[in-house]
């Protein structure tokens, strides 16, 4: 084979990797804001106004439900709560910085006795 269809064809290799790395990219992109919005979703069914919480609510709020994979259950109000509650004691919860389990798990019960009277009726 010729020396310049070789390195024509090595580019050609590098480009279509290139091409490839993108598109990867971009579909990982696209399906982490997805799950995102479908967590901010599920979130909104027990805290309708999440986002006027203080930052480090969300914070906490978010890691946990990242940890226990909200965005994989069903959409109801009923397992919103107890897949939160689960997170703060699986093998490597995400919380915010400065927080362990026991600071997370005493948080997140004052959020919930402060925003009863607004939560869906449900079990908490």
């Amino acid at each position: 084979m010729d020396q310049g269809m070789e390195t024509a064809q090595g580019k050609d290799d590098v480009a279509t990797r290139g091409r490839l790395n993108a598109l990867v990219g971009e579909l990982s992109y696209r399906a982490g804001f997805k799950h995102a919005e479908e967590q901010k979703h599920r979130i909104a069914l027990v805290w309708p106004k999440v986002m006027e919480m203080p930052e480090i609510d969300r914070a906490l709020i978010a890691g946990l439900s990242e940890t226990c994979r909200l965005h994989e259950r069903p959409v109801e109000v009923s397992d919103v709560l107890p897949c939160l509650r689960s997170a703060i004691d699986a093998e490597r919860p995400i919380l915010p910085a400065g927080y362990d389990r026991d600071a997370a798990r005493r948080r997140f019960a004052e959020i919930i006795a402060l925003s009863r009277q607004h939560l869906p009726s449900q079990s908490t």
